[in-house]
């Protein structure tokens, strides 16, 4: 009995450790987004390119803008224009100082763009 009260216990402890999955959007269009200023752990990410132009997401593990020539913590994906991608993460990428999320007209180092893109993550809390 002491022993599946003391599971139990451990287990309720873990439960309150970690923050459930939040779904975030953002509204209006914009060019960067502080998804999570406290870090957290990103599951899925949806874009989409309202512009003319192609454009590149880049993810940095900050919690504000990062300056221009600052490289991604993330591989850049390419967006062309006027179309929409969707990033998963089955088990989650854990970002330790914050998720934010950036227009960048060059696809190495972050070049700010235009207020063209909308976004919406799915994350939970760190782990």
């Amino acid at each position: 009995m002491k022993t599946i009260l003391l599971l139990l216990l451990s287990t309720l402890s873990l439960c309150a450790q970690t923050t459930p999955n939040q779904r975030k959007n953002t509204i209006p269009a914009t060019n960067v987004w502080v998804a999570a200023p406290v870090g957290g752990i990103l599951y899925d990410l949806e874009v989409y390119n309202l512009s003319a132009s192609t454009l590149y997401v880049h993810i940095f593990n900050t919690n504000a803008l990062p300056a221009n020539g600052a490289f991604p913590t993330v591989a850049p994906v390419q967006l062309p224009a006027n179309s929409t991608a969707t990033f998963s993460y089955y088990n989650g990428r854990k970002f330790d100082t914050g998720i934010t999320i950036c227009t960048s007209t060059t696809p190495l180092t972050l070049t700010n763009g235009t207020a063209s893109f909308k976004m919406s993550i799915n994350y939970g809390g760190s782990q």
